[in-house]
């Protein structure tokens, strides 16, 4: 630093949310655009080449638009799918990130039993999540999207108005796990409310 007139830092980021103004306000801000599906399934094509894998069209799109546009997460799906399947076609099932499938699990949990021992249980697989570096907002979109398609339509809105909520608190503070586990539990008062005006 002492010799270096200029220093130059690239900083990648999907949100500037987290960055502290002093350092937004030194930097210069360049949106860029998400591959398109073509660009996914041409690197997925070199990526096929380089392994010596055998290379499938149909596979291709499909994991381009699984993905999301996400370049970083189709690359590891095309990791998962030669990993787990000894012949890849363009039909090959294509196995969700654990992370995803751990999301999916805890939904169910969630959803079975509404207690502040399950609340306990799904904190604990909340924090491994965050032990391997997913993040919470992450955690928390993927959460609220598997459990909305598990309810009721009436009960929708709610969830994602405390989904918002709690995401801006996360965005706000320091202890993730608090507020994620805080979603949880109001997740689950909301469900028992709901199920209570049922009954009468």
């Amino acid at each position: 630093m002492r010799y270096s007139p200029n220093l130059r830092l690239i900083l990648l980021a999907n949100s500037t949310a987290n960055i502290i103004a002093p350092i937004r306000s030194r930097t210069l801000l360049v949106r860029v655009a998400a591959p398109t599906h073509a660009e996914i399934c041409d690197v997925l094509g070199q990526s096929a080449e380089r392994e010596g894998w055998p290379v499938a069209k149909g596979l291709h799109m499909r994991i381009a638009q699984e993905s999301g546009r996400n370049l970083r997460r189709a690359l590891l799906m095309y990791e998962a799918v030669h990993a787990q399947n000894e012949k890849v076609t363009d039909a090959t099932r294509i196995p969700p990130p654990d992370w995803e499938a751990l999301i999916g699990q805890i939904a169910k949990e969630i959803m079975e039993e509404h207690t502040p021992a399950r609340i306990l249980q799904v904190r604990a697989k909340l924090y491994d999540l965050l032990t391997h570096c997913i993040p919470a907002t992450t955690i928390l979109k993927t959460l609220t999207f598997k459990l909305v398609a598990m309810i009721d339509d009436a009960l929708k809105p709610e969830v994602i108005k405390w989904s918002a909520y709690y995401e801006h608190r996360i965005r706000m503070g320091t202890k993730v796990i608090f507020h994620l586990e805080a979603f949880v539990a109001k997740f689950m008062r909301i469900i028992e409310i709901y199920l209570m005006s049922m009954d009468l």
